[in-house]
């Protein structure tokens, strides 16, 4: 991919006032702003907090909390996240706050607006959930939820009462989605495929079954269009023993880690090629933070990769800030391409093979003093 980023953004002050959402551009309710997110500054609130981690082509990812009743997203400088892609509309969506709960509405962008590889019907609407990610031209936005405890116990404790789903259910932040029954959720386990297309924003698959279809078949669950791909390529399946990718007599075959395979077992951040379509597959544990990537691997990075120092830096300070993957903020920010990631991360793991290793016994060895 060409993604090639500036310099970091400046922060969008949020509106002075609060007025209907219904108001025209420019006039909307206050949305929130956009800031460095530190959980030192996160304190419990009297609602859920939305917020968005912005992934901009050409530059470097930031986020958006919102505050407001609503946000307005497009290309027009009036917005409340203004996107510069020219392949978005001057008023493409807009996010409501509806109780404790957030609707995304499409406004009849001309080139629509995706969730979770799903796009909305024209002018459709959309109850986000944690962990959405949302596509608008080029750029992808990734709408996270924090609430307080106690919010949390209140919420679930009025929606047992009266019976009702409480918005909790589907918007803590230690769950996601579970609309789909299958076995690696019973494990408490989510898994996702991340794919990068020529001249697209990186696509983020979250896996909904147990036996995912992968190729250009129109009806294969993951859907890849490079010509590479066949068109009932490969299947990531699960079972006891954990998550597998099988080649279904793929033309140009199936890659794991740079070798062809048949049937061989993925791992968390594992390379996978289809043909020549890049991903990244990816496991995290329902309610763990993502593992913290060291100091001394992002700095390897900056060194491999100096023209991109900048966004390097700040993918790395928003991964630790925000609780996120580091891998996947690179890859869907497109700051590295997944080949990239590996190449880099093998090398750095050959060469420093007890990096990871001697930090943890320092550690060890200073708590038992």
């Amino acid at each position: 991919m060409d993604h090639k980023y500036g310099s970091a953004v400046t922060s969008i002050e949020p509106d002075a006032e609060s007025q209907s959402p219904e108001n025209v551009p420019g006039q909307a309710a206050s949305g929130g702003g956009e800031e460095s997110l530190s959980k030192s500054d996160t304190k419990p609130v009297s609602q859920p907090q939305g917020i968005l981690v912005i992934n901009e082509t050409g530059k470097i990812a930031r986020e958006f909390r919102i505050s407001g009743d609503a946000v307005h997203i497009g290309r027009d400088p009036q917005m409340d996240v203004v996107l510069g892609d020219p392949g978005v509309s001057r008023t493409h969506a807009r996010i409501l706050r509806q109780g404790e709960g957030f609707l995304l509405e499409d406004l009849g962008g001309r080139n629509g607006t995706r969730v979770n590889s799903q796009r909305l019907p024209q002018r459709g609407t959309y109850i986000l959930q944690h962990d959405d990610y949302i596509q608008i031209g080029r750029s992808v936005l990734r709408f996270l939820v924090r609430m307080s405890h106690q919010l949390l116990q209140r919420v679930r404790s009025e929606a047992a009462a009266t019976g009702s789903v409480s918005f909790a259910e589907v918007r803590d932040e230690s769950s996601r989605r579970k609309d789909s029954l299958c076995l690696f959720r019973l494990h408490k386990l989510e898994a996702s495929l991340i794919v990068t297309e020529a001249e697209l924003a990186a696509q983020c698959h979250p896996l909904e079954s147990d036996r995912v279809l992968i190729g250009r078949d129109p009806e294969s669950d993951i859907k890849l269009n490079d010509p590479t791909v066949s068109a009932n390529h490969a299947e990531i399946v699960y079972n006891r023993d954990g998550f597998h990718l099988v080649d279904r007599d793929s033309t140009l075959g199936t890659f794991l880690d740079g070798v062809q395979i048949r049937v061989a077992k993925l791992t968390h951040r594992s390379f996978v090629k289809f043909g020549k379509q890049e991903g990244l597959f990816v496991i995290h544990e329902e309610g763990k933070e993502p593992r913290v990537d060291s100091f001394p691997l992002r700095n390897y990075l900056i060194e491999l990769f100096e023209f991109k120092e900048g966004e390097i830096r700040k993918t790395f300070q928003l991964s630790r800030e925000c609780g996120l993957d580091f891998a996947e903020q690179l890859i869907l920010g497109g700051v590295l391409t997944p080949a990239e990631w590996w190449a880099s991360v093998s090398e750095f793991e050959r060469r420093f093979p007890m990096s990871r290793s001697s930090w943890i016994r320092r550690l060890l060895s200073r708590l038992k003093a």
